[in-house]
């Protein structure tokens, strides 16, 4: 039995980005661990939908337990920070406790706790634009990454993306996803594909976005090239905060598919996904993309879940387990 932690920024990113993969892993006995950054106090919610007294911050920590109960984890942690918002930069401010805006030393120390506590052998983060460049979500991956060196554990780190590459098809491809995506705002994940589908991505080269197969170097070999998420010794505080605006534009989402390692197949766990998905009332309601799909559908868009091995290079051979 192997023990993982995923690391996510807010309530509903597990389930939409690895809610299959965990839901696989729990059956396989395996020992699943999901740790959020905030509760995602700034989502958007429907008028009414809260009861008296409750705050979206305390209802979405309920609706991550609803969820992380159907997947069967073993357990949840929070780290303690606020929800950024969209919107935000990242970047140290003593005193802000928005995600973004924290020391990532400080919220790596209280990551890599947790990572000891469980023996984590591997964790989960995001890729380094955070998989749609939001500030948490990109913070996410510089507190992973710095959690991970500091703990006496040692997980392998992968990294949770969306394959662009997939959604660009769909878009020229499939009616029935584009057509569900209309009217879909631009400040989720959800609405990240749907501005995808239907004006299409703005592609950087491989330079650009930091690519892993270029020269044959992994993600990892970039990285310690000083390459990965553009130059970001410049500007950098004591502590490690890139102190410039995150430059990535809002329509360019996700990893190409040609740098991705892992493609895991969670079609046995589509139903699971979606009940945990469900459990997220709040911020995804009957009327959303996700609701809108048929059986079909759902398992184009939701049937598989990439991750990236930053230490490997990639190759025409798809992954299909995080263990490979």
């Amino acid at each position: 039995m192997s023990s993982i932690v995923c690391f996510h920024a807010h309530p509903d990113d597990e389930a939409l980005a690895s809610g299959g993969t965990i839901a696989q892993l729990v059956a396989e006995q395996h020992r699943v661990t999901l740790v959020f950054a905030t509760r995602g106090e700034v989502g958007e919610v429907d008028d009414g939908f809260l009861g008296a007294g409750t705050t979206l911050g305390e209802a979405r920590e309920a609706e991550a337990r609803k969820a992380a109960e159907i997947l069967g984890v073993a357990g949840i942690e929070f780290l303690g920070y606020k929800d950024s918002g969209l919107e935000n930069t990242v970047g140290e401010d003593e005193k802000s406790d928005e995600f973004a805006k924290s020391n990532v030393d400080e919220a790596a120390t209280r990551l890599a706790k947790i990572l000891d506590d469980v023996g984590a052998d591997i964790l989960t983060t995001y890729d380094p634009n955070g998989g749609y460049g939001h500030p948490d979500h990109i913070q996410v991956h510089r507190v992973g990454n710095r959690a991970a060196e500091m703990a006496k554990a040692k997980p392998r780190i992968l990294w949770a993306t969306m394959n662009r590459d997939h959604f660009m098809n769909l878009r020229e491809t499939n009616e029935e996803v584009r057509l569900a995506m209309e009217g879909v705002g631009e400040s989720t994940a959800e609405g990240e594909l749907e501005h995808e589908l239907s004006k299409g991505g703005d592609e950087k080269s491989g330079d650009e976005k930091g690519d892993a197969s270029s020269g044959g170097e992994s993600a990892l070999d970039k990285s310690e090239n000083g390459n990965e998420d553009e130059d970001e010794d410049e500007n950098v505080a004591e502590d490690g905060n890139k102190e410039t605006e995150n430059e990535t534009p809002e329509n360019n989402f996700g990893w190409p598919e040609s740098e991705i390692t892992h493609f895991i197949d969670v079609t046995d766990y589509i139903d699971q996904k979606m009940d945990s998905i469900k459990a997220h009332a709040s911020q995804i309601g009957e009327d959303s993309f996700f609701m809108k799909l048929s059986p079909e559908a759902r398992i184009i868009v939701l049937g598989t879940e990439w991750f990236v091995d930053p230490a490997q290079k990639p190759s025409d051979k798809k992954l299909g387990s995080i263990f490979d």
